[in-house]
């Protein structure tokens, strides 16, 4: 019934679709999609008589589109889709019915599912880069593990590395500033000390003169 209208390999989705679409108006009119609709409901229903217009009507119509939709699916390319088949059969055999149930639905997980795997992809390979940067940091880590700093005397790390660095270095021109102003102040007498202390202050502390 849907032998002309297979997918092929070098056939894009929208195309497929168009074709598809073409072949349903032409089965509708032969009278084809409604004889197989109503053999749906006679299986899965029984005799359905008693139902009103409306709900006869409304099993017809849902009845068709699952067809139609069934026949979108069967006829996509194997090559590229025959995981989408297998994962609704397995989910049906579980008790999972999630067959679309119109052809709309049944292109969109056609189309969805190329967008699905190259999500997949992207989160596959940002994974591996973190798991890349974590084990690039582990090795580090590791590698300096049982060295001793020659700055602070602790372990874990080198001395580029330390953090303390920047400490020891502010501390330590701090104490030789002080240093070279004790060295000045030696046989200097106390009024002398006192001058060069005083001197040093106005140095480290300017006043802007020009208001006075």
């Amino acid at each position: 019934m849907f032998v002309n209208c297979k997918q092929t390999e070098d056939m894009s989705d929208q195309r497929f679709l168009d074709k598809y679409n073409n072949a349903v108006r032409l089965m509708k009119t032969s009278g084809i999609i409604m004889n197989v609709a109503q053999l749906i409901i006679k299986q899965e229903h029984g005799d359905t008589s008693s139902k009103s217009s409306d709900e006869k009507l409304q099993l017809q119509e849902e009845a068709q589109n699952r067809f139609l939709a069934f026949g979108h699916l069967r006829n996509m390319d194997p090559k590229r889709y025959s995981k989408i088949k297998e994962d609704l059969w397995n989910d049906f055999c579980k008790g999972q019915n999630n067959y679309p149930k119109t052809i709309t639905e049944s292109y969109e997980l056609q189309t969805g599912y190329w967008r699905n795997k190259s999500n997949n992809k992207n989160n596959k390979s940002n994974n591996n880069n973190n798991n890349n940067n974590e084990g690039g940091l582990s090795f580090f880590n590791a590698k300096h593990k049982n060295k001793t700093c020659f700055t602070c005397g602790e372990k874990g790390h080198i001395s580029p590395e330390c953090p303390k660095k920047n400490n020891n270095t502010n501390n330590t021109n701090n104490s030789g500033n002080n240093n070279n102003s004790n060295s000045n102040n030696r046989g200097l007498s106390n009024a002398q000390q006192q001058n060069n202390n005083n001197n040093n202050n106005n140095n480290n502390n300017p006043v802007d003169n020009r208001s006075t």
